[in-house]
């Protein structure tokens, strides 16, 4: 991890800002998996932990729950996180589509912003949280990989609502511990 380092680009910003000149799919593999650890900008006072990664499926977008690519490392993403998959949260603060290829950030620890899947989300706050599908949230399934933890609720008729969670290795368990 990046220790006094700023981040190598704003967050809600790509390596290439979705300039697909200039984007090489090999391009800047040096930097793929590197972490910086952040103040959160919303003022919480916790910090963000943010891994620089190649989105090498165009299309996603800010608060998608991603997965990463077999084999990866941790360092490629390439689809939304099927239900209950091991996944990460694309950079909140993102307001536009990835361009394929492009280097972006995923949130690995500290909070962060999702939005609620689209049919019966049902998460309390405080509920653990999974990869729902589609790039949304859901209360995660005993036995499942837990995303993270609900810090704002969404009821079963809240359906794609955007909720502030946490998420990390703190609270990557299985959802029955």
């Amino acid at each position: 991890m990046a220790r006094d380092e700023a981040p190598l680009f704003e967050r809600g910003n790509t390596l290439w800002e979705g300039d697909t000149s200039n984007i090489d799919a090999s391009g800047f593999n040096h930097i793929l998996g590197k972490e910086w650890r952040i103040e959160d900008p919303d003022g919480s006072g916790q910090y963000v932990t943010l891994r620089a990664v190649r989105v090498v499926t165009g299309g996603l977008k800010g608060k998608d729950i991603v997965a990463f690519k077999a084999g990866s490392t941790g360092t490629v993403v390439d689809n939304y996180a099927g239900a209950g998959a091991e996944c990460a949260v694309l950079d909140d603060q993102l307001t536009g589509n990835v361009a394929k290829n492009d280097i972006a950030y995923v949130i690995t620890k500290g909070p962060t912003k999702v939005v609620t899947k689209t049919s019966s989300p049902n998460v309390a706050q405080a509920d653990k949280i999974a990869a729902g599908g589609g790039g949304r949230v859901q209360k995660a399934a005993a036995g499942s990989f837990a995303l993270g933890i609900a810090l704002e609720a969404a009821t079963t008729s809240e359906t794609s609502k955007t909720i502030k969670v946490i998420v990390g290795a703190d609270f990557a368990r299985d959802a029955h511990d």
